[in-house]
């Protein structure tokens, strides 16, 4: 692979587990990844880590790898843009911390909102004290979300967005990078 870039999987298959909010269905997604381990399957879930960690413990014990968004990392921001506060995704991976599942965070790089080199080394920052993470993987904007959202109905609200630059998504992948934290750019 290219310089910050890795491959976060082996090649051997799996399921993921995500949604909507997998966590949200606690019970019948830690049975599904039960089930899985059971019969040698390799599991990772994706989720925003948004619900009590006492589901999310439900779960651990059957993940291989765990994927979860911070998107913004100032409170107020995330709250804006989102609806919610950030506050029970960054304590659940505070409590992840002494876990041994791999754990991939990730920021979708939404153009003029989460995309600022404050926010990404605000974010990677916070993970180095905070977390254990196996990588902190920045994933370039995806125009097609406008076309989805139509299709589905929805009013879509941020207009044209473009894409970072390969330049511009090296230059937030370095800054960081420069705060300690194994950082990659995926998605592309």
């Amino acid at each position: 692979p290219r310089p910050g870039r890795r491959a976060l999987v082996s090649g051997g298959g799996g399921v993921t587990v995500s949604g909507g909010e997998p966590l949200t269905q606690a019970e019948f997604t830690s049975e599904l990844l039960r089930r899985c381990k059971q019969e040698g399957i390799p599991t990772a879930m994706e989720s925003n880590l948004s619900r009590p960690f006492e589901w999310l413990k439900l779960a651990l014990p059957y993940l291989d790898r765990l994927y979860c968004d911070i998107k913004l990392i100032d409170d107020a921001k995330h709250i804006q843009y989102t609806g919610v506060s950030n506050w029970q995704t960054l304590t659940n991976i505070r409590l992840l911390r002494g876990c041994k599942i791999p754990l991939v965070v990730r920021t979708p790089m939404i153009p003029g909102i989460s995309d600022t080199q404050e926010n990404v080394a605000g974010i990677a920052a916070w993970l180095k004290e905070n977390a254990n993470v196996e990588a902190y993987e920045l994933l370039n904007y995806n125009p097609l979300a406008q076309q989805k959202s139509e299709e589905l109905g929805r009013c879509y609200t941020l207009g044209e967005r473009k894409r970072k630059t390969k330049a511009e998504m090296e230059e937030l992948r370095s800054a960081a990078a420069r705060m300690g934290v194994p950082t990659i750019i995926g998605g592309e």
